[in-house]
């Protein structure tokens, strides 16, 4: 795992900056790329190009610049590919199904669904006008109604959520084939009822974790995984194994929906790796 020192860094406000986004980045990478490995590898090397001087960020506008200048910057040992005007650069094993997600529609809905970040400052980062960044926009929202129909199955110790989560997954389209609130219930439910995706909460009831339920069901299939905590900041530092599909309670359903959609279509790449 790849570790960003800050030592390097001009002055504190550099790093209180990147202390409080860089998780914000590589949520965003992990999720356009399907991997912790490749996302976090990524921010790295965007990391490296602001600490070297080869870009600037302002303290108000720190965000949509470093996020900016993610995708403007290649990673290690990859083949380029066309996004906009620019070229972002992935490892050569996902670049066949970067060509279908990484045009400018795909990052319009991370940036603005999944990230949250205002529609202006979205089309900023992806270096288009307001107009067209919302036109766009709403193409890719509506696109993702075409997503196949999926088997779901709820992993969370809490009832009341885990209710929500099902309504939902529900009103997106998808079956809802169980709910369990612990490791043993979820490796039994997931053998009977044979999901094709996982949405589970990090802590489970029995000091066992979503992690440990999605690694030991990634290995019998193709299967697709969402994780949800409180706490997302501990799950986004890049010093150990980390979830690649990661969304924050409380959630709403334009982020449940994208995280989601990204999870489809990057199974069985990654589960928590």
């Amino acid at each position: 795992m790849v570790e960003t020192d800050l030592a390097g860094a001009d002055n504190v406000d550099l790093q209180l900056l990147l202390t409080r986004h860089v998780p914000t980045l590589r949520r965003f990478a992990r999720a356009l790329l399907g991997t912790q490995r490749a996302g976090d590898t990524w921010v790295e090397s965007a990391l490296h190009r602001l600490l070297r001087g080869e870009a600037l960020i302002g303290e108000a506008s720190a965000k949509v610049d470093l996020l900016s200048l993610l995708l403007h910057t290649p990673a290690p040992n990859t083949t380029p590919l066309p996004v906009g005007r620019k070229t972002i650069e992935n490892e050569a094993a996902l670049v066949e199904r970067l060509r279908a997600l990484a045009d400018v529609e795909r990052l319009l809905l991370l940036l603005v669904d999944l990230e949250a970040l205002p529609l202006a400052d979205a089309a900023r980062v992806v270096g288009t006008d307001h107009e067209t960044a919302r036109v766009r926009l709403a193409a890719a929202r509506a696109r993702l109604r075409t997503q196949p129909r999926q088997r779901v199955l709820i992993v969370e110790d809490e009832s009341l959520i885990a209710l929500d989560l099902a309504e939902t997954v529900r009103a997106l389209g998808h079956d809802v084939v169980g709910i369990a609130a612990n490791y043993r219930q979820a490796i039994d439910e997931a053998g009977r009822s044979k999901p094709t995706l996982i949405l589970a909460d990090i802590q489970l009831a029995d000091d066992r974790t979503g992690i440990d339920v999605a690694n030991e069901l990634v290995r019998d299939g193709r299967v697709a995984v969402v994780f949800i905590t409180a706490f997302p900041e501990r799950l986004l530092t890049g010093t150990k194994p980390e979830p690649a599909f990661l969304i924050t309670k409380p959630f709403d359903r334009d982020m449940l929906t994208v995280a989601l959609a990204q999870a489809i279509e990057s199974a069985p790449l990654d589960a928590a790796n």
